[in-house]
């Protein structure tokens, strides 16, 4: 499926539009209402200027795995069964553009979806994963729209969390 094709689905542009109620932040929001498509251009220039910080969840690839984001991500919007993928980065399978649905099922087996340039929701759009690599670093954020959410994620985040690598540090429990 081509941008262009991608952009007329009404499905994308449904989870592109809450995604933007709930995460762009009130000075950039009518900018991408009016745009959508701008959600996948430039995301590591551009959106990450434009997110409502208060929503934001930082998450580093040191601590946190496939498998904590997705026990967060639960902890925030109950069970879900799949991801919605809004931007496909370019180490994502192609099948994830032409079928933007994911099964949580694969997110878990497949590690590339939590690393660059990506936009998952989850939960019509309640909930969402963002990552950015920019030349200046890398972004990644879980994005919780509910207050009460954010503070279960955040716990459920502090408890899950192991490093990928054995010399990664670990965090006293």
């Amino acid at each position: 499926m081509s941008r262009r094709e991608g952009m007329a689905d009404s499905e994308w542009r449904a989870e592109a539009e809450a995604f933007i109620h709930h995460f762009v932040g009130p000075t950039k929001r009518d900018r991408y209402l009016s745009r959508p498509e701008l959600l996948s251009e430039g995301i590591s220039h551009d959106l990450e200027a434009h997110l409502d910080a208060k929503c934001a969840i930082v998450v580093t690839g040191h601590v946190h795995d496939s498998e904590s984001l997705i026990a967060g991500l639960f902890a925030a919007t109950g069970n879900i069964e799949h991801g919605y993928c809004l931007v496909a980065g370019g180490w994502c399978p192609k099948h994830w553009r032409d079928r933007r649905k994911v099964p949580i099922a694969e997110l878990r087996t497949n590690l590339v979806w939590w690393n660059g340039d990506v936009l998952f929701t989850f939960a019509n759009a309640s909930a969402a994963y963002f990552a950015a690599e920019a030349m200046k670093g890398s972004t990644r954020a879980l994005l919780i729209a509910d207050k009460a959410q954010r503070a279960r994620t955040l716990r459920v985040l502090d408890t899950v969390q192991g490093p990928l690598d054995k010399d990664a540090p670990r965090k006293p429990r």
